[in-house]
């Protein structure tokens, strides 16, 4: 006959083993099931574009009366500055911002400033109230400024597009606080509104 007490440390020995085994399959199972949940979403965050952020920095009415500006009779002057940065995880090479504001507005006068200077990025004038910037070699984390003194306003309303950058989309950060409370700070609207 068998000693009790050798059945009683085969008993543990077998049951530390099962649980040791079964443990350890539990464990690859999860472990599985975590990785394969973690590709998936990086696929999915993958597929999702990048983004360059806009951001208000600025905003504030210079006059509601009728004043002359860089030799231009203006109804009313409002100024406006934007920030926008790469926050794309890849350098672009060539793309284009097109920012608009109120279709009887006139842009009386802008400014960039970037890392190659004032001034320095090349525009063309669309229509008196929208402008297009081409930006070159607008590298991770980098910056430009927009300046503009806005003639004639009405809504106070803007768009602001990418354009000619695949898989790249801008993301608008409203401003908080306007100088002036006689104003609501300018909202972005999609570009069918101005037509």
């Amino acid at each position: 006959m068998s000693n009790p007490v050798e059945i009683n440390y085969l008993l543990v020995v077998i049951s530390s083993t099962i649980s040791f085994v079964t443990g350890g399959a539990m464990g690859a199972v999860l472990n599985r099931y975590f990785l394969l949940k973690d590709r998936r979403r990086q696929k999915e965050i993958e597929k999702l574009p990048e983004k360059l952020t806009l951001k208000t920095i600025k905003e504030t009415v210079i006059s509601h009366k009728p004043v002359n500006f860089e030799k231009i009779d203006c109804t009313n002057l409002n100024y406006k500055e934007f920030v926008l940065r790469n926050n794309t995880i890849k350098d672009i090479e060539s793309c284009e911002v097109i920012f608009e504001f109120d279709k009887e507005s006139k842009i009386a006068k802008d400014e960039t400033i970037s890392k190659t200077g004032i001034d320095r990025i090349k525009k063309r004038e669309q229509k008196q109230s929208e402008f297009v910037y081409e930006l070159k070699h607008f590298n991770r984390t980098n910056e430009i400024t927009f300046k503009f003194h806005i003639a004639n306003f009405s809504m106070n309303f803007f768009s602001a597009v990418i354009d000619k950058c695949t898989g790249v989309e801008l993301e608008f950060i409203e401003i908080d606080i306007v100088e002036q409370p006689s104003i609501q700070p300018c909202q972005i609207v999609s570009k069918e509104k101005f037509k």
